[in-house]
């Protein structure tokens, strides 16, 4: 297993977990009240700044446990890490989208934020998924 693909695979659960946290505790907060109401700033930003540490702080082990691997990057992990993010890439442009009619039809600032992080989340998921299954063989070989 190269190193790239350690790190998608701790990308890959870290994202899913920060986003199920997150939703959880909108949905734990949501009760008695329009969910729509819930003050989900301060939440979203600590799952977005959260994910990008335990991102950071999940692959530190693996580039101490596998020093000699970092630096060795083939064609086969640029072409796979290519082709996930373009998969996930593409759902980050719906999300966009959406955004930008949400938008347009004056709709809540919370329902705009939340498909952006939504959409930008399951573009992440869904390209760690995509590179996890290139690397083990489902997609096109190199």
């Amino acid at each position: 297993m190269s190193f790239d693909e350690r790190g998608n695979w701790v990308f890959g659960v870290v994202t899913l977990c920060s986003t199920a946290a997150y939703f959880g505790w909108l949905l734990m907060h949501a009760p008695g009240s329009p969910v729509a109401e819930v003050q989900y700033q301060v939440p979203m930003l600590v799952a977005i700044g959260g994910s990008i540490i335990a991102g950071i702080l999940g692959t530190i082990p693996l580039a101490l446990i596998w020093r000699e691997d970092c630096d060795k990057r083939d064609q086969r992990d640029k072409e796979i890490g290519r082709f996930g993010n373009h998969v996930g890439n593409s759902l980050v442009v719906v999300g966009a989208a959406a955004a930008l009619f949400m938008a347009m039809a004056a709709v809540d600032h919370f329902w705009i934020a939340n498909m952006i992080y939504a959409c930008c989340a399951a573009g992440g998921i869904l390209g760690s998924i995509t590179k996890g299954l290139a690397y083990r063989g489902a997609f096109q070989r190199w």
